[in-house]
């Protein structure tokens, strides 16, 4: 029976990342692996993995080690001292975790987690494996460059979410570690985010204000600049003054980005469609919210393989999406959605105002379980379980 470690160094928040983890860790063939949860602190993380009937651990960090959201990119030269000093001393603390537990492989769910483990790895001679989730926003794209030049010298198999993200590796390294990196398409459960209940769907009618006449575009995903919801706010502005129906556009999903929360505020009072948001929140269950939609949207500037995509189409509602990450692999056909330039919000409008035009949003139209069909069975979680399975095999 071999041990293998799920590690995140971020407690707190759980999204697609991270439940693909945790769905990953349960699903293992029982008879072969014992999967162990691991993070910083107690948080929404190890409340989450613990609701699913994993063991997680806590391995405490200091205070810098849990800052997140790119803040330690603007530390001064002193601090990023003292943060490379807490990183040894953490990798100290795994090292003394990781001969108690014996543990057999580590997994980490991103380039930032694998600093915090890679030393006690390489001196107790764990192999490690990582997953690249997303393509690097342009901003950073030169340290995370760094980091993943170090992070492929020491790892065994560098897993990426989409061909697209797996380009997004500079192309010496591509060169160099060519062997250590594969695509890996995430796997999901269907069963948990496909299904409608007429009942809550009333009751989110009534409450979010939405009636059966009004065209509802839902974007999904954190509140952040990334995601790009300006540039969904700015698209609704054209489309208002373009479709005779009334839209609502409807974010689902919370933050902690306060000035960009005032920046989209502001900026929808700038185009007058302050009435046609609605803010949701964080949500327990996003199926819910599914079911609301006619048109699923992610004017992201960055991705992966996004989950929301998936779930939407699975849900049977068309998709406008920028053409980043793995998306376009997604996005095969027309009748799957349409793939738009990142940060145009003419084009995503046009994008829109087409799938409306061209009645794609039709309930009756058979379109809906082409799409639910088509990524059940490309995205599925035996797919995805086994192949991973296979590949961490070769590491035994």
């Amino acid at each position: 029976m071999k041990k293998i470690v799920f590690f995140d160094s971020r407690y707190n928040l759980v999204y697609g990342a991270k439940k693909s983890m945790i769905k990953l860790a349960q699903n293992l063939d029982k008879n072969k692996y014992t999967s162990i949860m691991l993070t910083t602190s107690k948080g929404d993380f190890s409340n989450y993995s613990q609701e699913a009937g994993l063991d997680c651990d806590i391995i405490e960090a200091s205070n810098s080690l849990k800052t997140f959201d790119r803040k330690i990119l603007n530390y001064n030269f002193f601090k990023k001292i003292l943060l490379i000093k807490d990183l040894l001393k953490y990798n100290f603390k795994i090292g003394v975790w990781l001969k108690n537990k014996k543990i057999d492989l580590m997994y980490v769910n991103n380039a930032r987690s694998f600093f915090y483990v890679f030393i006690a790895c390489f001196i107790l001679r764990v192999p490690i494996v990582a997953y690249k989730r997303c393509t690097t926003p342009k901003n950073i794209k030169g340290v995370y460059d760094l980091m993943e030049k170090i992070l492929l010298y020491f790892i065994d198999k560098y897993f990426c979410i989409a061909e697209g993200v797996r380009r997004d590796i500079s192309k010496n390294l591509r060169q160099k570690h060519g062997e250590k990196i594969k695509v890996l398409y995430t796997g999901y459960d269907f069963d948990n985010f496909i299904y409608s209940n007429s009942e809550n769907e009333n009751k989110l009618y009534e409450k979010l204000n939405i009636t059966q006449e009004d065209i509802v575009i839902g974007l999904v995903g954190t509140v952040n600049p990334r995601k790009g919801h300006h540039v969904a706010i700015e698209a609704l502005s054209i489309i208002k003054e373009k479709l005779k129906q009334k839209t609502k556009l409807m974010f689902v999903g919370g933050g902690h980005d306060n000035e960009y929360f005032d920046e989209l505020n502001n900026l929808a009072q700038k185009h007058g469609v302050e009435r046609n948001l609605i803010w949701t929140g964080y949500v327990e269950n996003v199926a819910d919210y599914y079911d609301l939609m006619d048109i699923l949207i992610l004017p992201s500037y960055s991705e992966g393989l996004p989950r929301t995509i998936i779930e939407g189409l699975a849900n049977g509602i068309p998709v406008v999406a920028s053409d980043v990450g793995g998306i376009n692999e997604i996005l095969v056909s027309k009748e799957y959605g349409k793939v738009v330039k990142k940060g145009s919000s003419e084009e995503l409008a046009a994008g829109i105002i087409e799938t409306v035009k061209n009645n794609e949003i039709d309930i009756e139209n058979n379109k809906k379980d082409i799409r639910s069909k088509f990524v059940m069975e490309k995205f599925s979680l035996e797919k995805y379980v086994n192949k991973f399975q296979r590949e961490i095999g070769e590491l035994f």
